[in-house]
């Protein structure tokens, strides 16, 4: 049977059965959807935002994936629901090296931004020595601790 999406009048998102021109015709791609829409309905939005990245979509399911393209982050080894990050924080910003012999660490304040129409993290940093920490950049992924880490980073980069 095909798939279509609804609306509960609760907000959850569904995949029901359904007789249309516009729903997901049956076979493989619509059974792989039913299932993760089966589930709660983050592994729905993840399967079409992950997983059938290049399948082809009728309209409302190729909206569903778009939408969740939008709201997600990446992990370097998958993808993940994006979450809302704690601002107005103490934080530590930190980067190994690409060939292991160097870290920079920087501390500072998390403060939030407005969502921006991007997959990446939602959140801005404010450095507590800004003119070091341009001089030490060493790209654009670094991992984002919250508390005050920089001696116990600078000491286990000793090792």
């Amino acid at each position: 049977m095909s798939l279509a999406l609804s609306i509960s009048p609760h907000g959850r998102l569904l995949a029901l059965d359904a007789v249309s021109e516009s729903a997901l015709p049956a076979g493989f791609l619509c059974e792989r959807v039913r299932r993760a829409f089966s589930e709660p309905q983050a592994h729905g939005l993840l399967q079409l935002g992950a997983r059938e990245l290049t399948s082809p979509l009728p309209a409302e399911f190729a909206w569903a994936r778009d939408f969740a393209c939008r709201y997600h982050h990446e992990s370097g080894r998958g993808v993940s629901p994006e979450v809302e990050l704690p601002c107005n924080e103490r934080a530590v910003l930190a980067r190994i090296g690409a060939k292991l012999t160097a870290i920079a660490i920087h501390s500072g304040r998390t403060f939030r931004i407005p969502k921006l129409p991007a997959c990446h993290t939602q959140i801005r940093f404010h450095f507590d020595e800004p003119d070091r920490a341009l001089k030490s950049l060493m790209g654009t992924h670094y991992i984002l601790s919250y508390g005050e880490w920089t001696s116990e980073l600078a000491l286990s980069a000793r090792f």
